[in-house]
C-alpha cells in the first residue's frame, strides 16, 4: 500500500498537479501528504511545499557506493558535527573554532559533517538578508579562509542549504572547498556510507529521511539494508537539536547546529542547540567495531 502511495505521488508531481489537488486525488489529509513528500527520496530533485504551493529544486545525484577509510589504529576518535552555516549572519565562527580546538586535545582522527556547512542562498523571504555575503564566490572564499584547519580530516556530505548553490549555479559548492583545503574531503551530496576499518556509517544531512518525522520510526530506514550489513551507527543533523538513540546494534547520533537561533527560528517556535558528539570506537583484531563509546559537549556563549 505505501509503496503504491509512492508511485502514485510521482506520478501526480509528473503531472504538475497542485498541493490541494493531490491530497484530493490520494483521498488522503493535507499532513498526510506532507509526509509522504518529506519522505520522497529522488537522484536529482526535491519537493518541498512553500505557502501552500509544491516547489521542485534540483539536486546534484547521490553517490550510492561507499567510501571506504583506512586508519591503522585498534582505537581512533571522532568528532560528529553540523549545521553550521557558514556566511549567515547568525554563523558562530568562534565555537567552530573552539570545537576543532578541542578535536586536536583529544586526538580526533575524523571529524564527520552531516551537511549544510554553508548557509546558501534559499528563496524563502528575507533570507538573503540575513547573509554576509549572497554570492556563490563570496560564500566559497569564506569557507576556505574561516573554517578551521586541522591536523586530522573533515568528511562532509551537503545539506538543503549547501545543495541551494546547486540549483542556482549547477555547482557543488564543497566540492570547490575541498580543492582549496586538503583537510577537508567531500562524499558527495545528501548521504553516503562510510566504512572506517570494519566501521560502518550512515553519514547524512537528514532533510529527505522519513524518519526525522515523529510518524516514523528509525527501524524503516534500518529495513532498507541487507541483514548484517546495517550500519553501525547513523549520523544526521538538519533540526539544530541533539538527540541520541539505539536500534538493536544501530546507535543513532543527531547533531545540533553551530550557529546563534535565528530570528525565523524564534517566530516560529523552533529551537537551536550548539553541540557535538565526540565516539571512541575500539577495534578488534579483525578491525571490527568491539566497544563505542560516545559522550556530548555542548558549547554555551
Amino acid at each position: 500500500m505505501e509503496k503504491e502511495l509512492y508511485n502514485r505521488l510521482k506520478y501526480l508531481l509528473k503531472k504538475k498537479k497542485t498541493f490541494c489537488e493531490i491530497c484530493s486525488d490520494l483521498e488522503l489529509e493535507d499532513f498526510e501528504v506532507r509526509l509522504l513528500i518529506k519522505s520522497l527520496r529522488e537522484d536529482s530533485r526535491f519537493v518541498d511545499i512553500i505557502d501552500g504551493e509544491l516547489v521542485t529544486y534540483k539536486r546534484p545525484k547521490r553517490i550510492y557506493e561507499p567510501h571506504h577509510i583506512f586508519i591503522d589504529k585498534d582505537h581512533i576518535r571522532l568528532g560528529l558535527i553540523g549545521d553550521t552555516h557558514l556566511c549567515s549572519k547568525h554563523d558562530r565562527i568562534q565555537t567552530i573554532n573552539k570545537v576543532y580546538y578541542e578535536a586536536e586535545i583529544k586526538g580526533v582522527d575524523r571529524i564527520l559533517h552531516c551537511g549544510d556547512f554553508f548557509d546558501g542562498r534559499l528563496s524563502f523571504e528575507g533570507h538573503t538578508d540575513s547573509l554576509r555575503t549572497s554570492t556563490y564566490e563570496g560564500q566559497l572564499e569564506y569557507g576556505i579562509e574561516k573554517y578551521p584547519t586541522f591536523s586530522g580530516v573533515t568528511d562532509v556530505v551537503s545539506g538543503n542549504h549547501d545543495d541551494s548553490w546547486y540549483a542556482l549555479t549547477g555547482k557543488e559548492i564543497l566540492s570547490d572547498v575541498a580543492k582549496e583545503r586538503d583537510d577537508i574531503n567531500y562524499l558527495g551530496p545528501n548521504s553516503r556510507v562510510i566504512y572506517i576499518n570494519g566501521l560502518r556509517v550512515s553519514l547524512m544531512h537528514g532533510d529527505m529521511i522519513p524518519f526525522h518525522s515523529k510518524y516514523f520510526k528509525f527501524s524503516r530506514y534500518l529495513s532498507t539494508f541487507k541483514k548484517g550489513e546495517e550500519p553501525h551507527f547513523v549520523h544526521t543533523g538538519h533540526s539544530h537539536i541533539s538527540t541520541y538513540s539505539k536500534n538493536g546494534n544501530t546507535e543513532w547520533f543527531r547533531t545540533s547546529s553551530l550557529m546563534n537561533r535565528t530570528p525565523i527560528q524564534r517566530e516560529k517556535g523552533l529551537e537551536n542547540e550548539n553541540s557535538v558528539y565526540w565516539v571512541d570506537v575500539y577495534f578488534d583484531d579483525d578491525g571490527m567495531p568491539a566497544h563505542v563509546t560516545h559522550k556530548k559537549q555542548t558549547f554555551t556563549k
